[in-house]
């Protein structure tokens, strides 16, 4: 799934949950869940098989964080965690590193196991889904931006 995506979902939940406490594992848990869903992904397009990350993977990566990170700091402002699992277990070097330490492993682990990335062939399917999630998460964030803030508990 594109990083825009959990972008969006993440400070959706971030700026919905008013606590960091658990708005971090909500995000991060948010990340596992989405992947779990049909998606088209920069490994889909230009991924190769038990191979790792690709240039065209990395150039997809780049544009994609360059519009997903100014659109989530202008909507709300903080939302990286939400991000955390693709940059622990898809950027060289430390990547290796915590997919083998047993304190991360089963993280990067589960997510390999639910990410849903689809055939290019069904792109209309893999783009769908997340730009379903990406209109509700701006809808949210819209509707959150204008309540009224909780003091802290």
């Amino acid at each position: 799934m594109l990083g825009t995506v959990h972008l969006v979902a993440g400070a959706a939940v971030g700026k919905t949950l008013h606590r960091p406490w658990l708005a971090f594992p909500v995000a991060v848990a948010s990340h596992i869940i989405l992947d779990s869903i049909p998606h088209l992904g920069p490994h889909s397009l230009f991924g190769v098989e038990n191979r790792g990350p690709q240039p065209g993977e990395v150039a997809m990566a780049v544009v994609d964080m360059s519009l997903g990170i100014p659109l989530v700091l202008w909507l709300i402002g903080r939302a990286f965690f939400s991000c955390l699992p693709d940059l622990l277990f898809n950027v060289p070097p430390w990547c290796s590193f915590l997919s083998a330490w047993p304190g991360t492993a089963w993280l990067g682990w589960l997510h390999d196991a639910v990410d849903y990335n689809v055939r290019p062939s069904q792109w209309p399917l893999g783009s769908a889904t997340q730009l379903a999630i990406v209109t509700a998460g701006v809808t949210s964030l819209n509707f959150n931006l204008g309540a009224p803030r909780r003091p802290p508990a």
